[in-house]
């Protein structure tokens, strides 16, 4: 009977068990909230392009630079609560070619009359 006692490790594959699948479980919750995070990352750095852009479209400028910048924080969870975060910044420089070609036209008439 005490041989049966001794060579039964149900008992300790048990406890093992449950001491390790719980962190095993927290961690992969880790890696999936920082997933999500990267995700969001990444669509809030489309959404900037996309942003600037539609500027461009929009401009009458002949020559301008613009910069926007981003950030995105999230609170990770599973083993270890911190936010992360992440500063994305974009710039743009608005070159309007057709409006540079029309001044040195005007340039070339201006100095034809001269």
């Amino acid at each position: 009977m005490d041989k049966m006692i001794i060579n039964n490790k149900s008992g300790s594959q048990m406890v093992e068990a449950s001491v390790v699948i719980p962190i095993f479980i927290l961690t992969v919750f880790s890696l999936i909230s920082v997933c999500i995070f990267f995700f969001s990352s990444l669509k809030a750095q489309t959404s900037l392009h996309i942003e600037l852009a539609e500027e461009i479209c929009s401009s009458n400028a002949i020559f301008n630079i613009k910069t926007k910048t981003i950030e995105t924080s999230k609170l990770t969870g599973g083993i270890s609560k911190i936010v992360v975060k992440k500063k994305s910044e974009g710039t743009v420089y608005i070159i309007n070619q057709a409006e540079i070609i029309r001044i040195g036209e005007l340039l070339e008439l201006s100095d034809d009359e001269e």
